[in-house]
């Protein structure tokens, strides 16, 4: 028999995180540092299992995505073993946020199911209920080890069993009295026995109100028959139970608890008693309903946000096709926010969004929503109005003037006045669309409508305002004759070295000059040549255009500008070995050096990864190309996959780098960016650089390109020539 510890050494309780992501791992171990527990990370399901045999975990944070043995297979494993089966399971995903693996993970023995991005609250409160959960299990069996160690010592000599049991019977008191959780003790029959001063504090029973009675006095009329039947009968087969109940105290509040009920047994295996320990987790679920506030509510106006206003407007339209009447969609955009924002400040911009909300709410009645999407845009669910002939409308109408005339009035902020207006776009159900997203886009059309009109008035969704839409969708045909029509142009964007700011390259961006529509950016026709298969042929003008432009750019005395050339999925499907050839080709004939030219692939060449995937990747970088993942950390990418791809570049995403100088979260993940790329022997740039702040804190952690806007947007062919022309190179540059 293992020696029985003092309370006062028992060890630390250890967690186990496992994600086969390095930066998951370091988000996670720094987040935890808040817990009072030791934490050991694992970067795959078999090192997990590894690792139980060498340690007993408290509890155990689960990645569902690996490459070896997913979450759910790790998770079953642990359950179908002796000593691991009752360790608690949390699975965290990025991936599986459906209810399908959310049941999944249940099933496969989780206590809880989190998605990434994690909300810190949520996570580390979930975590300490089950530290503290085993930190008094520890103590329990502690105690009970004690009673054990001193039976067997009483066996010898019966005065030192009764100094033993004195001993015992006093420690056990200590644990007992001291324990900050609730303890109740009940015989075979389920008649209560001993409850600890932690029970009457959290009931307000005193123990002399308890002992003798059923547990049952405590029932809060909450659960059906079928939960107790269920408890029972895992009592009974796996004599144990833990889970989430309701309970009443004295008082006859209702109040939640995390029960954990263990069942103690004679040594013919008959019960002996039932040890049940509780904690209110009260405070706990206040705070889950105030994040499914935050998360369903806007923190700044208090007005539902993007994902409840969805929700409701789903009802509203499943409503009155039930009911057979019309609702209106209002999508409402304050006029020159954006100015009063960025010349006076967020401090002001916030003021002003917060008194538009109260304005917008008090325009309509109770039972209609009021939504911000976010920045200033909000949108307006009026519901259960008339669908005699014109009436919806004239409703409508009515209440578009109403806020119209409520932005109008001046705005009293800081001591300062203000003036704004809204442009509103109304669309009706039925009348213009029966589903949700086409009254989105309805409301949004028109809303653009009432711009173009003149601001500060209204504007009804019409029929020929899908004109342009339908438009657009003629552009598959047209796109067929762009390139014999000499349509597509090549815009650049300089990309410059961090810490020096000497322009290093560019990135090749398509432009479509429609003879009717004008400048048609890349994400309006790009699609539509992936999906008709011309985007074989459109990449290839763009890299024989790019690299035609780039020889022109190589000037004597002037350091090697180099050129990024954007490739799609799509276009490799359409034929590796033929896009080896035309770029082979191409090189030859324009004599530019191979290694000026990159290639920026996007995340789905690594979702796809194959053999064949990887060859071509290889041979391209055997010509001397370089290449690079675009929009790195939004898709599924990692660098424990790019290890395994012959990348030189990372490329972080826009969204990251836009608040890295004022969220602590994105600035320490592109930092770990950095330094994990640097180690892997690969350069980082950073894309969407728009201000001094961003560009400083990408010069702190050593990344290596930048480009955005800060420096210069895209540039025509020619008006980038003449802008490296004129570019003051630096001196000492060779």
């Amino acid at each position: 028999m293992k020696p029985v510890l003092p309370a006062a050494t028992l060890p630390r309780p250890t967690i186990l995180i496992v994600d086969d992501l390095p930066v998951n791992l370091v988000a996670l171990r720094r987040l935890l540092a808040k817990v009072d527990a030791e934490i050991v990370a694992a970067g795959s399901g078999n090192e997990a299992l590894a690792l139980t045999l060498e340690h007993d975990f408290a509890l155990i944070l689960l990645d569902v995505h690996m490459p070896d043995m997913d979450g759910y297979e790790v998770a079953q494993l642990l359950r179908g073993e002796e000593r691991t089966r009752d360790v608690p399971v949390i699975f965290v995903t990025a991936a599986y946020k459906d209810d399908v693996h959310r049941i999944k993970g249940y099933d496969a023995g989780a206590v809880d199911y989190i998605e990434k991005p994690i909300n810190e609250i949520v996570l580390l409160s979930k975590v300490r209920v089950f530290i503290d959960l085993h930190r008094s299990r520890a103590e329990l069996r502690h105690f009970l080890g004690l009673i054990e160690d001193a039976n067997r010592r009483l066996s010898v000599e019966i005065e030192e069993r009764r100094r033993s049991e004195e001993d015992s019977q006093r420690l056990a008191g200590t644990v007992f009295a001291t324990s900050a959780e609730g303890i109740i003790v009940t015989d075979a029959e389920n008649n209560v026995v001993a409850v600890n001063p932690a029970f009457s504090a959290i009931t307000g029973y005193d123990p002399a109100e308890v002992i003798g009675r059923n547990p049952r006095i405590l029932q809060s009329g909450c659960h059906e028959t079928e939960f107790y039947a269920a408890m029972w009968e895992q009592l009974r087969t796996a004599r144990q139970w833990q889970g989430e109940i309701w309970n009443r105290r004295k008082t006859g509040e209702i109040y939640p608890q995390w029960l954990s009920v263990s069942v103690i047994s004679d040594a013919d295996g008959s019960v002996s008693r039932y040890v049940g320990i509780f904690s209110d987790i009260t405070k706990r679920k206040r705070d889950e309903e105030q994040i499914w506030r935050q998360a369903n509510y806007d923190g700044l106006t208090g007005l539902p946000n993007r994902a409840l206003f969805l929700d409701r407007l789903s009802q509203a339209v499943a409503d009155a096709r039930r009911d057979r009447h019309g609702l209106a969609l209002m999508f409402v955009d304050l006029d020159h926010f954006k100015l009063i924002n960025d010349t006076l400040g967020h401090s002001i911009g916030d003021l002003l969004l917060q008194e538009a909300g109260r304005r917008l709410a008090a325009c309509v009645r109770d039972n209609d929503t009021v939504s911000r999407l976010g920045g200033d845009e909000f949108t307006i669910v009026l519901k259960r109005i008339d669908t005699a002939k014109g009436a919806a409308s004239v409703a409508a109408a009515t209440v578009a003037e109403k806020v119209i005339g409520a932005l109008a009035r001046p705005f009293w902020l800081d001591g300062s006045q203000f003036a704004i207006g809204a442009s509103i776009g109304i669309t009706i159900f039925p009348d213009d669309a029966t589903d949700e997203d086409t009254l989105l886009r309805n409301a949004d059309m028109a809303m653009y409508r009432a711009k173009e009109t003149g601001r500060n008035t209204f504007a009804f969704f019409t029929r020929d305002m899908n004109e342009r839409v339908q438009t657009l969708a003629t552009l598959g045909n047209e796109l067929r004759h762009a390139i014999e029509r000499d349509e597509l142009v090549v815009y650049y964007q300089p990309i410059f070295e961090a810490g020096t700011l000497r322009v290093e390259g560019a990135e090749a961006l398509v432009r479509w000059q429609h003879p009717r529509l004008g400048l048609v950016a890349p994400g309006e026709f790009i699609p539509v040549a992936e999906e008709t298969g011309l985007i074989g042929t459109l990449g290839e003008w763009v890299l024989d255009a790019a690299c035609n432009d780039a020889v022109t750019w190589q000037k004597p005395g002037r350091p090697p500008v180099s050129v990024a050339v954007n490739l799609s999925t799509r276009q490799a499907k359409l034929g590796l070995a033929r896009f080896t050839r035309f770029a082979t080709d191409v090189l030859q004939s324009t004599g530019l050096p191979p290694h000026l030219l990159k290639f920026e692939i996007t995340e789905s060449f690594i979702i796809e990864e194959s053999d064949k995937m990887l060859a071509w990747l290889r041979s391209i970088r055997d010509m001397g190309i370089q290449l690079s993942i675009d929009d790195f950390g939004t898709g599924y990418s990692s660098l424990s996959y790019l290890r395994r791809l012959p990348v030189d570049i990372v490329k972080i995403d826009r969204s990251f780098v836009s608040e890295v100088s004022i969220n602590a979260d994105d600035a320490a993940l592109v930092r770990a960016i950095v330094s994990m790329a640097h180690g892997l022997r690969m350069q980082v740039v950073a894309e969407g650089v728009e201000t001094p702040e961003q560009l400083a804190f990408l010069q702190s952690v050593e990344c290596d390109l930048v480009q955005g806007f800060h420096f210069r947007p895209p540039l025509p062919a020619d008006e980038f020539r003449a802008f490296l022309d004129e570019y003051q190179w630096p001196v000492a540059v060779r």
